[in-house]
């Protein structure tokens, strides 16, 4: 039996939140290519490696990066003020889930005021997919539109 992830219908996004509106279509417009993350794992060390290169990058101290593994827990991963949680129990620790963090972690970083999955989060998620080969940014722009998600491109 393959993974529902593969085939599911993508469901319209939940009500907004005031504090964060544009996180339910983040959220489904990442649904379009969940496939290349799903039951893939990255080895720690590598994405440790991307890390620090792409923070280095962004001007910003490197993250501690982390792996746990709660399977019944369905988050893949989350962002803290000292380190990025990749669940590997739940498709997390892999670079897609890495970048997504990577661009909370580097948002937060530049610029402290920003919505978390606002268009500056996105403007740095855009370039993260495109840089490390992930997703075009030609690609993002499509989905971002068809989903309705802002970001200031480049």
């Amino acid at each position: 039996m393959i993974s529902h992830w593969y085939t599911h219908k993508i469901r319209p996004a939940r009500k907004e939140n005031k504090s964060d509106p544009q996180k339910q279509r983040v959220y489904r417009m990442e649904r379009e290519w969940i496939g290349q993350a799903v039951d893939t794992t990255v080895p720690l060390d590598k994405l440790r490696a991307i890390a620090k290169h792409a923070c280095r990058a962004a001007g910003v101290r490197c993250p501690k990066v982390r792996v746990y593994h709660k399977p019944k827990e369905r988050i893949f991963g989350y962002c803290t003020d000292e380190m990025i949680m990749l669940n590997s129990g739940f498709h997390g620790q892999n670079l897609s889930v890495l970048l997504h963090e990577l661009a909370h972690w580097i948002t937060d970083k530049t610029h402290p005021d920003a919505t978390s999955h606002g268009p500056v989060f996105c403007t740095i998620y855009r370039k993260l997919l495109d840089d490390y080969r992930l997703l075009p940014t030609v690609a993002f722009d499509a989905l971002a539109e068809k989903w309705g998600v802002e970001h200031n491109g480049f």
